[in-house]
């Protein structure tokens, strides 16, 4: 999840030795780079059990090319199915990729769009274009808790339900793999909700809501080589002129 401009980082009441030791066998573990130092760091404070005060300090997810280029392959490889359109991203769009939350914070996806249908049903869309699985089902844990708090964030607000849908597309799969059949059930999103439990801002869980979004996530794991099995920019616009579903637009 690509941090919105008052998440960064926090304070702690662990001794500061026993903190920086947790943090440097993490970077360890997982052979991260500087960028990930401070998601290393955030995720030390939540395994101890402290609330995270974040401020500016850290730089977005869109800085990074690693992260353009990931949304750009990930808006190709999905325009390319012809059922979905995507012409909102973090960097240029920021407004249009941001929902609002339980606690009234805001969180932006990579990308944004709807489904080629009558209703155009919106799509946010988490992208993940990484080498490990490092942190990675922590994240993912993230994106659910987020699509949770904010579909129950419009109702609470007595919104129509705009029905939108979450998408997360990574570059690799994340264990524990005994549950990758499971990683969009109603029980994920509430471990999720579990661990990140401030974005229900005290709201209790409402068990039909769960299933509602349970049934509007999408896991998907990208590979490079399926970019081959997909139509070009030309072809691509070519048959979307002559679809139906997308005259409308044209």
């Amino acid at each position: 999840m690509a941090l919105s401009s008052h998440e960064a980082a926090a304070s702690w009441q662990r001794p500061s030795g026993e903190v920086s030791g947790i943090v440097r066998r993490r970077l360890k573990e997982s052979r991260c780079d500087a960028w990930m130092f401070m998601g290393a760091v955030l995720d030390v404070l939540r395994d101890l059990g402290r609330q995270c005060v974040y401020f500016v300090c850290m730089p977005r997810e869109a800085s990074q090319e690693k992260g353009r280029v990931g949304a750009r392959t990930a808006q190709r490889w999905l325009e390319a199915t012809t059922f979905v359109e995507l012409p909102w991203n973090s960097y240029h769009h920021e407004a249009l990729c941001e929902i609002e939350c339980l606690d009234d914070s805001t969180k932006m996806f990579d990308l944004a769009g709807y489904f080629l249908t009558d209703e155009r049903t919106p799509i946010s869309v988490e992208v993940k274009n990484v080498d490990t699985d490092a942190h990675l089902r922590d994240k993912f844990h993230e994106f659910l808790a987020v699509a949770y708090s904010s579909t129950a964030k419009r109702k609470l607000k007595s919104r129509p339900d705009d029905k939108r849908e979450f998408m997360w597309v990574s570059w690799h799969p994340f264990g524990p793999m005994n549950r990758w059949t499971k990683l969009a059930s109603v029980e994920e999103i509430e471990i999720s909700l579990g661990e990140y439990s401030g974005l229900l801002n005290g709201h209790e869980v409402d068990r039909e809501l769960l299933q509602v979004v349970s049934e509007r996530i999408w896991v998907l794991t990208f590979n490079p080589k399926q970019e081959m099995l997909s139509l070009d920019a030309d072809d691509l616009s070519k048959v979307m002129a002559a679809l139906p579903r997308k005259r409308t637009t044209l």
